[in-house]
């Protein structure tokens, strides 16, 4: 990781979502390539982004990196970006937008 004064909070952050993230271009690879439905890649990519690592929930890693690089760059931090209610794991949503 090459972002200087990215906190570790950051740094996890960035972590999780360059291992979780490659499972979305590879199911719309995989779409393209007519070997999944398109059902199935939405409930794919959808498992994805709700899906927990550790106590925190993907789409909450992209807003704490975003907040946290913003920091680390010296500029002014931005609050933390609303999200979609969609992740039925999620204590947080009171609905499931996809299911």
């Amino acid at each position: 990781m090459n972002t200087p004064g990215l906190s570790q909070a950051g740094i996890d952050a960035a972590n999780t979502l360059g291992q979780v993230f490659p499972g979305v271009p590879q199911n719309l690879i995989q779409l393209l390539n007519s070997e999944i439905l398109v059902s199935d890649a939405v409930n794919n990519i959808n498992n994805l982004r709700c899906s927990f690592s550790g106590d925190s929930e993907i789409l909450q890693n992209i807003g704490t990196l975003w907040v946290e690089a913003a920091a680390a760059a010296g500029a002014d931090v931005p609050g933390t970006p609303l999200g979609p209610a969609i992740c039925a794991k999620a204590p947080t949503n009171s609905g499931d937008g996809y299911n």
